[in-house]
């Protein structure tokens, strides 16, 4: 997807009109109309979300005065900001740990079905990442 300056530009809007106007049927209109503002309605929700995400941001941009602030300051820094950015983190994590097993799980499987239903043929498992598994 492109970044969404470039969806705002003048002609990402053009494109769209001249996809409407390129319609040769009832049907095909509507379902160009569908299609353009299910794409709109993505953007809209996409850019909502990253201004919900980053907007807690904006509140630690103004420097905190007093001992009482500063301490209220960190404490927003670390719910705010810290902690959100590493959710996704810890997720990759254990989706990385999950994969592992899963590759080990079906790397055993093929190995059976190998050996039951072609006995004395070897088959090549291609690998993957090797380092994926140490982080």
């Amino acid at each position: 997807m492109a970044s969404c300056f470039s969806l705002l530009s003048p002609n990402f809007f053009t494109n769209l009109q001249n996809q409407l106007n390129g319609a040769e049927s009832p049907e095909e209109l509507q379902s160009i109309i569908n299609k353009i503002f299910a794409d709109l309605s993505l953007m809209e929700s996409t850019m909502t979300g990253q201004i919900d995400l980053l907007g807690p941001i904006a509140a630690l941009l103004t420097a905190p005065i007093s001992p009482t602030q500063a301490v209220t300051w960190i404490g927003n820094f670390i719910n705010d900001f810290l902690q959100p950015i590493y959710i996704p983190y810890a997720k990759q994590i254990a989706q990385l740990a999950a994969l592992a097993s899963e590759i080990s799980t079906l790397t055993s499987a093929i190995n059976s079905i190998a050996s039951t239903k072609f006995p004395g043929i070897s088959f090549t498992i291609p690998t993957v990442n090797p380092n994926f598994c140490a982080i």
